[in-house]
């Protein structure tokens, strides 16, 4: 990861806090040594990075150790920061000259965030840093708050999977890339070192995406936020995380940063979905004091059920109490509302949010959704309801009671039951609230499709909102009208790479998207059903090669479909990764053949193991359902097909399949690499479909 230096002036700044803190992390008496620390603009674990005069901190890879980069780079280093283990083992011929610019300290690692983040002088303390984490959305939520930003000029910047960079303008012809991305969240000393860059380049906000490795590594232990976003949990890198329960409390982590935090006025943005799902209330309890603010966002169909059901219901929900609680308030306390007070400062509200699917609009051809907001104000809070605090060890204990419910209901319960459910309310006629109290906010035409991005974008306005109302005292209800102004227009695109991006519009529809969990394939092609033209297939998956169908490896199901309605089918392209959780394979299976008229099995990153062997276990989700026929709601797919080559798989799909196909190829997204027998390849799935839908179109 390569970045450039800083300015001297940026870094000659630092506080004699700062100073001091820096002393006691490298414990230093040398003031000779410690003065070529603090005149240093770059601090790296990269030995490739290291400038004349600069600081190598020499930490313990998955592979290699730091401090074998050493006699390579004392000469350009001003400093290396060392244990006394490593210097033992890699820095026993060095020369006395060079030895005396060995730092050494207990551990390298422990300190990597805190000596970061002054060296750097805190940068995050000067910007607005909003964290989101979550199995699935992360990087499209950054990206619709990234445009919505911009569009009100504000300068932004980007931390996530798919890039690290800042714009300062929403039509700027050029972005500025810091570096590329390799990991989702990156080193706690490049983050900092970006978060840096960013702040001298006089950037307003920041969008990071915090993945469950980055805050389980603590890679931004030493990260001030300003809000933080829960997306959403489902399963996922359980090849690294022990269990739910760790999986699930590493992502809560986001919370005691929020904590820490130096800033005023913290948020923490969640859907009611998600609240509920997981049965936070308790465990966001303990986090519910004066500085930080809650903020929900839901459905209109879920809000209408449960306000009509019970308006005082959700203050129910929200508020953790105990019977017995002692009279004396605890020291987190607080009255204000569970809910941000965006709109109406005087009360608090509910938003919520529809997503309607739209026929392909006439100048783009592409798929379209109708996106409503609407803002329900709800009763206050009795104002003698305390919160109380739970012990601190319920935190641990509802994480590990829910992930024994999370997998108990979502590892193991019957799929169809769950997918005839959420079928039924992607399909449903009725989508705006039945509540009188709700109010209209923000509506427009988007490109992005599916209740995911809905909730998204909905996300996305609300923080928009608190942004908002921090940079002014008066309400935000220009930030309404100056979205209806700036970014209302029919046809205006959410450009998010590799996230249910149409790379083909029409003839056969093709859509790439980065689903690779079990919960985003289904979000995925739930998302593209209400834009097909019935729900049934009216016939066996036309193929334009007749040698096709009759394929030995092509698997027909028991069942058989008899209905003269035009369909536009849908199909999908998908493969698992090899090293990874393999427990969740079997469930695309599934997904993919319940929601789907045909699926191709093919390879994604197989790496160290055998692709037919990955396709093999994806089979056994697909395999005991053969024999079973569809429900009327939810159709079963009419075949598979196992073609392990992705590019073979790829170009036949698109050359065979009937013109009014719509076509999901899932998995790599955004990536532009293969990764086969653990050796990284150049693969450029865009290319590759353009160049087969003009081999169709010869």
């Amino acid at each position: 990861m390569k970045l450039r230096s800083l300015k001297k002036s940026l870094i000659d700044v630092r506080s004699i806090q700062t100073e001091t803190t820096l002393r006691n992390l490298l414990q230093i008496s040398d003031p000779k040594l410690f003065k070529k620390v603090l005149s240093a603009r770059n601090l790296s674990h990269h030995s490739a990075n290291i400038r004349l005069g600069d600081v190598f901190i020499a930490l313990a890879g998955k592979t290699l150790h730091g401090a074998r980069f050493i006699p390579t780079v004392i000469n350009r280093a001003g400093a290396v920061i060392v244990t006394r283990a490593a210097v033992r083992k890699f820095c026993t011929h060095l020369a006395p000259s060079l030895r005396s610019k060995l730092i050494i300290v207990p551990s390298t690692q422990n300190i990597a965030a805190d000596l970061s983040a002054n060296f750097y002088n805190h940068p995050s303390r000067h910007l607005s840093v909003t964290a989101i984490t979550g199995t699935n959305g992360k990087t499209s939520l950054t990206w619709i708050l990234e445009q919505l930003s911009l569009a009100l000029k504000l300068r932004t910047g980007i931390i996530g999977t798919i890039s690290i960079h800042y714009k300062t303008a929403l039509h700027a012809k050029q972005t500025s890339i810091l570096t590329e991305s390799i990991n989702t969240t990156p080193h706690a000393i490049d983050l900092q070192h970006v978060l840096a860059v960013m702040h001298e380049n006089a950037i307003d906000h920041v969008f990071l995406e915090a993945s469950s490795h980055g805050l389980k590594e603590q890679r931004l232990a030493a990260t001030d936020l300003k809000s933080a976003i829960f997306t959403n949990f489902s399963h996922d890198h359980l090849d690294y995380h022990s269990s739910v329960a760790d999986y699930l409390r590493s992502k809560l982590m986001i919370l005691e940063l929020l904590q820490k935090s130096v800033h005023a006025n913290k948020r923490f943005l969640i859907s009611l979905r998600t609240l509920h799902a997981l049965k936070l209330q308790s465990i966001l309890a303990p986090y519910a004091y004066k500085d930080l603010q809650l903020g929900l966002l839901t459905s209109d169909t879920l809000a209408a059920s449960t306000l009509n059901k019970n308006p005082h219901s959700l203050n129910k929900a929200l508020y953790h109490h105990t019977k017995g609680a002692p009279a004396t308030k605890p020291a987190n306390y607080r009255r204000a509302p569970p809910f941000l007070p965006l709109i109406n400062h005087s009360h608090h509200h509910l938003y919520s949010y529809s997503m309607r699917p739209l026929s392909k609009n006439k100048l783009s051809k592409a798929f379209f959704s109708k996106f409503s907001l609407n803002a329900t104000a709800l009763p206050r809070p009795p104002k003698n309801h305390p919160i109380s605090t739970p012990p601190t060890q319920s935190f641990h204990k509802a994480i590990t009671e829910f992930s024994k419910i999370f997998t108990q209901t979502t590892l193991t319960q019957p799929l169809k039951t769950s997918l005839d459910k959420t079928y039924a309310n992607n399909n449903s006629s009725s989508h705006h609230m039945h509540s009188k109290k709700a109010r209209l906010v923000y509506e427009t035409q988007t490109n992005l499709i599916g209740a995911m991005n809905g909730e998204n974008l909905g996300l996305a306005l609300l923080e928009l909102a608190s942004i908002s109302a921090s940079r002014s005292p008066a309400p935000p209800l220009n930030l309404w009208k100056n979205l209806n102004r700036n970014f209302n227009k029919p046809c205006k695109t959410f450009a998010i790479t590799g996230r249910m991006q149409t790379v083909i519009p029409q003839n056969p529809t093709v859509i790439i998207d980065y689903a690779h969990t079990p919960s985003a394939l289904k979000e995925a092609l739930l998302a593209l059903k209400p834009y097909q033209t019935s729900d049934q297939p009216s016939h066996q998956p036309s193929m334009k090669s007749t040698q096709a169908s009759s394929d030995p490896s092509v698997k027909p199901s028991a069942r058989s479909t008899s209905t003269n309605k035009p369909i536009k089918n849908l199909y999908v392209v998908f493969g698992c990764g090899g090293d990874r959780d393999p427990s969740k394979r079997s469930q695309m299976g599934k997904i993919a053949y319940l929601l789907s008229d045909g699926v191709f099995l093919t390879s994604d990153n197989s790496r160290s193991e055998d692709p037919h062997a990955i396709i093999k276990d994806i089979e056994k989700g697909i395999l005991p359902l053969l024999k079973k026929t569809s429900t009327p709601t939810l159709p079963q797919a009419s075949y598979y097909k196992i073609i392990p080559n992705r590019r073979k798989a790829i170009y036949h799909v698109i050359t065979t399949l009937e013109e009014n196909a719509i076509i999901l190829i899932a998995g790599k997204g955004h990536e532009r690499y293969e990764n086969l027998g653990g050796t990284p390849k150049p693969f450029n799935e865009v290319a590759l479909i353009k160049k087969a839908y003009r081999s169709r179109q010869a």
